[in-house]
């Protein structure tokens, strides 16, 4: 997850292969006008939400989570 001034962003990365398995942003248009923020705690639990049903329906039950120290 990935936060910044203005909006929030998350992806889940395939580590062998290096590939994007799946992404959800605060700036796609058609969460624009259900957020009331692009970048508050609600924004965030709505992007995790959207990416977990794309990984569902990806057959990706599950994920592992790397935390950065930045």
């Amino acid at each position: 997850m990935h936060f910044t001034n203005k909006f929030v962003s998350a992806q889940v990365i395939h580590t062998p292969t290096a590939t994007v398995a799946s992404s959800a942003s605060s700036q796609e248009r058609a969460l624009r006008g259900s957020m009331e923020s692009a970048r508050d705690e609600a924004a965030a639990a709505k992007i995790g939400e959207l990416l977990a049903e794309r990984l569902l329906l990806k057959n990706i039950p599950a994920v592992a989570v790397h935390l950065k120290s930045e």
